[in-house]
């Protein structure tokens, strides 16, 4: 039998031409590291069905997100805010599950500096809108306040 596989050289399975090994991608699950299509096959493979792929991972996210909504809160919590649901829950009770600055009992969501990243705590939508503004808004809509006479 002959091999069309050396240290150099390798067979692309697409259109069957020996080239040299650095003409494929690398692909850790195959013996020898590389992918069985030669990068060019693999970009005209790409191009043909991406749309196709990208709409049919697009429905499997829709029923997996329908069907576990668990798993996407659990991979948005990790994704941004690096805590998991146990953290989050962690600091709902502490706050008793309420807004840690109106103290309202309404659907929190994590606040966090979006220059560090540090989580600060859990408050209502509107407290962290109001928040968003910065120190600066809040001196400016507590001099607002006080200059209208309700401060």
């Amino acid at each position: 039998m002959i091999t069309l596989m050396t240290e150099t050289l390798r067979l692309c399975t697409k259109c069957m031409e020996v080239k040299p090994r650095n003409e494929f991608s690398k692909r850790a699950a195959s013996n020898d590291g590389l992918n069985r299509y030669c990068k060019t096959c693999m970009g005209k493979y790409y191009q043909a069905n991406n749309g196709e792929q990208r709409k049919r991972s697009k429905a499997r996210l829709r029923i997996r997100n329908r069907d576990h909504p668990e798993i996407q809160r659990a991979q948005h919590l990790r994704g941004k805010y690096n805590m998991t649901q146990d953290d989050y829950n962690t600091l709902f009770l502490a706050q008793q599950g309420r807004c840690a600055i109106c103290g309202k009992e309404v659907k929190l969501v994590v606040d966090h500096n979006h220059e560090t990243g540090k989580v600060r705590g859990l408050l209502c939508k509107i407290c962290n809108y109001a928040l968003a503004g910065g120190p600066k808004w809040l001196e400016d809509a507590l001099a607002y306040l006080t200059k209208a006479g309700e401060v």
